[in-house]
């Protein structure tokens, strides 16, 4: 085992008491360090003396029990994938101009401000406007020429990566990953990865990504912040073969898909965590999300694909290995909460706290929810799980059915359980094209033991109808008369504390969903590193 020592500015000593170690005599460039790395390697990496700007292209690997770990320090190291301009020269006004910028940026900062990126030069009027076109990069600076800013002064978007990985058993510890003109952190074809307290922000695509055309499998990401990128905070790819085993636990992912403008398709397809494509043994848990997604509602955004909380995108489990969504806390996104889609089937959407999601599009029928399952394109999302749920507010409280009524297509054998799902906008309960048991696109979908508030108006839709009582509603769905028909009695809704009073007709009055899905969230959990869980049974 080596250790090693980097500084931003590639200093040959560590400096006075600013790291692990003092005056260290084996500080090295980060290039060596990268080089050089073997299995067990611990190499510390200070922000001492500025910010990284090359790409550090991890390539060499660890292995099982034997990873290369890459640390911070308490002086966080910083890999930006943005250059610093100077050379304007005015074009007109408070237009500046420079010339002789070949690679295109996606994105810009002045003095740490996301600038505004315009259609035009003459569109640029207001400080931090700024276009490029034709290896030109035109900027407005009301305050004066743009190369007296100097804190730190002009950003711009120089490589699609601020760090690039193509190596398996690897450990990332408090590294903050930025201003990538695709990725924060960019992974192809690796497994076995932890990042610990890592960051990813201000990319225009995702924070981290994770990408293969082959099999991988066993990623770690927890305890990090995934925030203010163009389309996810954090997402896994897989474009063939499989991807398998992963685990996001107890992240952070905020205002993903809000401030970077919808320039490019990957900016239709927004939120916190994504998995597309995927395969079984996924764990996402104890994570908060919030506030992804544009903040108005977006009546062109179709199929609800901008602001989702956690997606399921054509990934599914298997009967014995099912992938697993549950004890996060999701809110103010744009679209759904949770948004199942596509061939997803062997889901569990588990015991997580979704309010003031699905504020989105109204588009028409297939609106976004606080939980939404969707089949398309004749494929299936088949025995899903959505149990102990609590959904507040929003378009739909929970919304099933076949988004595409093609041949093939099939939402059946989805178990909807223990749910309290009130203070919708339309109503708690959309099942239609199959989710509500028609017997082409679905059948044997079963809603038991849950909690749609007290009666209203069209309170649930089903099939073509809606209905306004639950007498009613169980007399054309077939299901059990074993629902909570009334107010849940939360603590403190309007302070969004929505645990149970002691008063609430729901203590005791869920299903027996047996030993492997009766854990449920304790009052006392605070989101994403003090979230408790306790056995239901002995409640």
């Amino acid at each position: 085992m080596a250790t090693k020592y980097v500084r931003a500015d590639g200093a040959a000593t560590w400096a006075n008491a600013n790291g692990p170690e003092t005056n260290a005599s084996n500080c090295c460039s980060m290039a060596t360090a990268v080089s050089n790395a073997a299995a067990d390697d611990l190499v510390y990496i200070s922000g001492l003396g500025g910010v990284f700007r090359s790409d550090p292209n991890f390539s060499a690997s660890g292995s099982s029990g034997s990873p290369i770990t890459w640390s911070g320090t308490s002086n966080v190291p910083i890999f930006r994938a943005s250059v610093l301009a100077t050379g304007f020269s005015v074009d007109s006004g408070s237009r500046y101009i420079k010339t002789g910028v070949t690679t295109e940026p996606e994105q810009l900062w002045i003095d740490g401000d996301f600038g505004s990126r315009q259609t035009s030069s003459g569109a640029c009027t207001s400080t931090g406007d700024w276009y490029w076109a034709s290896d030109s990069l035109y900027l407005y600076d009301g305050d004066g020429d743009p190369d007296d800013r100097s804190d730190p002064g002009i950003e711009i978007g120089a490589r699609n990566n601020a760090i690039s990985i193509g190596a398996n058993y690897l450990t990332f510890i408090d590294i903050i990953a930025e201003h990538g003109n695709r990725y924060g952190w960019s992974n192809w074809n690796t497994s076995n990865n932890i990042w610990t307290g890592c960051t990813g922000r201000w990319n225009w695509y995702d924070g981290i990504a994770a990408n293969a055309n082959t099999t991988y499998s066993g990623h770690v990401v927890q305890d990090g912040y995934y925030h203010h990128n163009g389309a996810c905070g954090i997402t896994f790819l897989n474009s063939g073969g499989g991807s398998t085993g992963h685990i996001v636990r107890r992240n952070t992912c905020y205002e993903n898909g809000r401030f970077h403008g919808d320039w490019e398709s990957a900016h239709d397809w927004t939120g916190g965590i994504k998995f597309f494509s995927c395969g079984d043994g996924q764990l996402i848990e104890k994570n908060i999300i919030y506030s992804c997604g544009p903040s108005y509602g977006d009546a062109e955004d179709g199929q609800n694909g901008k602001g989702n909380g956690i997606w399921l995108d054509y990934t599914s489990g298997t009967s014995g290995t099912r992938n697993v969504v549950q004890f996060n806390r999701i809110y103010d996104c744009h679209a759904n909460g949770v948004f199942i889609e596509g061939d997803a089937s062997y889901n569990v959407v588990l015991s997580n706290v979704i309010y003031d999601c699905a504020f989105g599009a109204n588009w028409g029928i297939w609106s976004s929810a606080g939980v939404r399952i969707d089949s398309r394109e004749g494929e299936s999302a088949n025995y899903n799980y959505i149990f102990n749920n609590t959904i507040v507010g929003g378009r739909f409280g929970f919304l099933m059915g076949t988004y595409s009524q093609s041949g093939g297509c099939s939402v059946s054998y989805n178990e909807i359980k223990n749910n309290i799902i009130v203070g919708q906008e339309q109503a708690a309960i959309w099942a239609g094209d199959g989710g509500d048991n028609d017997g082409t696109y679905g059948t044997g979908n079963v809603y038991n033991s849950n909690c749609f508030g007290a009666e209203s108006t069209a309170f649930i839709s089903w099939g073509v109808a809606e209905y306004s009582t639950y007498d009613a509603w169980l007399a054309a769905s077939s299901q059990t008369d074993n629902n909570v028909e009334s107010d849940p009695s939360f603590t403190n809704a309007a302070a969004d504390d929505y645990t149970l009073a002691s008063d609430s007709p729901c203590i005791g009055a869920g299903a027996d969903l047996g030993a492997s899905y009766d854990d449920a969230l304790l009052p006392a959990s605070t989101w994403p590193d003090g979230v408790v869980t306790a056995d239901q049974d002995d409640y």
